[in-house]
């Protein structure tokens, strides 16, 4: 294929005009002129922005405009841009749940219509390898200016279910970036207390945006907030360059390269390396996040913890070799190799980076993630704090843990749950139990449960006789709600019935002595 126009990142040193070697992407001298201007009626700024999942270091790369097979392969390795770095940093695995939060404004972009070669460069057309010495073989044709924010969610799940209830959740709502993003984002942190970690990468708008909490979500949609705001405020101030066109000096009656072919040959290469490079990233980063975190994994026979770093080694070499064959297109394309036959030129094995077989598993993972997030959840109601505290201290704690977060706002009993507990001790399956009773009885009645607690907040006789154990407590709390002052967001049943009977018969043996007391006492105070 004959050399095309293609979009890359700013660098510095690109304006209008200067030429550009296409491999490396660098700047050349100036070999082409002509006027500069918008397009017709087509002035303004133009924005957009979604948030969207990412499984990949590839997905990545193409929001932030580095995709190399966009790019033609330019620049993909000539030195280590501050997108790719990011990229590279924010070590997307399949473990955990990535998202980004892509924004984009565009001012109006200016081109150069009819270019020619300046004289200078017209004197050595006639000399290609002179010409392409001096001057490359693409030129700045257009520049964008604006800016670029990208911000990339990592959160650490418990199950890929967990994992599609979040993204669902978070992708799903964003619209315009209303308020509603950052009741999304408390939201979900508050639901499922994952471990989460925020990095931002932007070009352009204020110097001075920061997050004071890398782990709170919602400052995240706040700095985003104050990025686009700077542009409708001052778009020209906060406006920078950052993406240039590349076209063909050919087009502005350049000399053809004396090596197209290699040329175009090379390119082919340099796309494959790079797509190659981010593949082997993703296997590096898994291997990386399991020698971190091994307590999360459960490992069969015969894979072991050095296994995996044996893996991590593999593909750090193969990470070298794809840059070194990479290295060798840019500075010869002549002599440009895939990295399977740069390696085996070099009598070297390509690829040594393959995952051990069997790999570990999150099974171990889990458990430990679920009994995190059950304690937390502890901390924040005392109900269920109180009831932990009946557990001994040891497994049946733990299990009350894991089961708490396991039954999360669920209403019913089902096999995900029962594979859950049949994994456990003995001691470990009593606390789970305690813990899923409660759970579900109390979602499945979660608004009766609501105003009761209100009620007895709200009046000092249903207080006093609301105590003892939280079972009982929650069965106090669902009868009130019904007999309870309608005045006070109760139902106000004054007689029991076929209904309020069989909500109490699914309760706890002290749910139910709950849920009796607080009728008799609701509905006496009505006579």
């Amino acid at each position: 294929m004959a050399l095309v126009q293609v979009t890359v990142p700013y660098k510095e040193n690109y304006d209008y005009g200067i030429g550009v070697d296409l491999a490396s992407s660098s700047p050349m001298g100036k070999v082409v002129e002509g006027a500069i201007s918008g397009v017709t009626g087509a002035g303004g700024a133009t924005t957009s922005y979604n948030v969207e999942r990412i499984h990949t270091t590839s997905d990545l790369e193409t929001k932030l405009g580095i995709d190399a097979k966009m790019s033609y392969g330019c620049g993909a390795f000539a030195g280590a841009s501050a997108r790719f770095s990011f990229a590279q940093s924010s070590k997307v695995q399949s473990s955990s749940l990535f998202m980004t939060i892509t924004a984009n404004v565009t001012l109006e972009v200016q081109s150069i219509d009819d270019p020619s070669l300046t004289a200078a460069a017209a004197q050595l057309a006639s000399q290609p390898d002179a010409f392409a010495a001096r001057y490359g073989n693409m030129f700045v044709r257009s520049v964008g200016r604006g800016g670029l924010f990208v911000g990339v969610i990592q959160i650490d799940t418990s199950s890929s279910d967990e994992s599609e209830a979040i993204s669902a959740q978070l992708q799903g709502s964003y619209g315009l970036f209303s308020g509603e993003a950052k009741t999304n984002f408390e939201s979900v942190q508050k639901k499922y207390h994952s471990e989460i970690r925020l990095t931002v990468y932007h070009e352009g708008g204020p110097i001075d945006l920061t997050m004071k909490d890398i782990t709170d979500a919602a400052q995240l949609y706040s700095m985003l907030q104050d990025w686009l705001k700077s542009f409708q405020d001052h778009p020209e101030q906060n406006a920078k360059p950052y993406y240039v066109a590349l076209a063909p000096v050919v087009i502005a009656n350049g000399p053809i390269p004396p090596n197209a072919a290699e040329i175009e040959h090379a390119q082919d290469v340099l796309v494959l390396c790079a797509k190659e490079r981010s593949e082997i990233l993703d296997g590096m980063n898994m291997m990386e996040f399991i020698m971190q975190h091994p307590s999360r994994y459960d490992f069969a026979a015969p894979t072991t913890p050095a296994d995996i770093a044996k893996a991590f080694r593999n593909y750090q070499f193969d990470l070298d070799l794809v840059g070194s064959a990479a290295s060798q297109a840019i500075n010869d394309p002549s002599k440009a190799m895939t990295p399977a036959d740069f390696a085996s030129a070099a009598g070297k094995v390509y690829p040594q980076g393959v995952p051990p077989t069997p790999m570990p598993t999150l099974e171990k993972g889990l458990q430990g993630i679920l009994a995190a997030k059950g304690e937390a959840m502890a901390s924040n109601d005392p109900l269920v704090a109180a009831l932990r505290d009946l557990e001994p201290a040891g497994p049946s704690r733990v299990g009350f843990d894991i089961g708490m977060a396991a039954v999360g706002e669920q209403t019913l009993w089902g096999p995900g749950k029962q594979a859950m507990v049949d994994a456990l001790s003995p001691e470990e399956q009593m606390g789970f139990m305690d813990a899923a009773n409660f759970s579900m009885e109390r979602n499945r009645n979660a608004s009766l449960a609501a105003t009761g607690v209100k009620i007895a907040n709200a009046n000092p006789a249903i207080a006093a006789a609301r105590k003892g154990d939280p079972f009982y407590i929650l069965g106090f709390d669902i009868a009130t709600g019904i007999f309870g002052d309608p005045a006070l967001g109760a139902l106000g049943n004054t007689l029991p019935g076929p209904g309020s009977a069989a909500i109490r018969d699914a309760l706890h043996p002290a749910g139910r002595r709950g849920f009796n007391d607080s009728m008799a006492l609701n509905l006496k105070s009505k006579k």
